[in-house]
């Protein structure tokens, strides 16, 4: 994955405004290597990924020692945070409390903040 992440940023990241990549097999790989040239802004990815939790009641966390300020010291621009979301559901209110605690981190860091929402069922 990490190989793929650097020859796609490789290929593209000179003709991009901004790249989305993960701390975890991306960010710092492409930092270190120059794939991601000095011009390109970086996105980093704070959530976990996969499913957790019933259908409709997913979870949505913070991807477990990385934060908002983790992501600006590797010279971030913006931060993304994806988010299983149903005002209806269960977790509804854990999701909303994760979001402010997120966008307050993003406003004590000068980060720009990205909140992408996936409709739990």
């Amino acid at each position: 994955m990490v190989a793929f992440k650097h020859e796609v940023t490789s290929a593209l990241a000179s003709q991009a405004s901004a790249v989305l990549l993960d701390p975890e097999f991306g960010a710092g790989q492409c930092l270190i290597s120059g794939a991601l040239p000095g011009h390109t802004g970086l996105v980093v990815a704070l959530d976990a990924t996969g499913y957790t939790g019933e259908p409709t009641a997913r979870q949505s966390e913070v991807l477990k020692d990385w934060s908002v300020a983790k992501s600006r010291r590797m010279g971030a621009n913006a931060v993304k945070l994806l988010v299983y979301y149903h005002p209806d559901s269960p977790t509804a209110v854990e999701v909303e409390h994760l979001v402010k605690k997120v966008a307050q981190a993003c406003k004590q860091e000068d980060m720009a903040f990205f909140l992408e929402r996936s409709h739990t069922s």
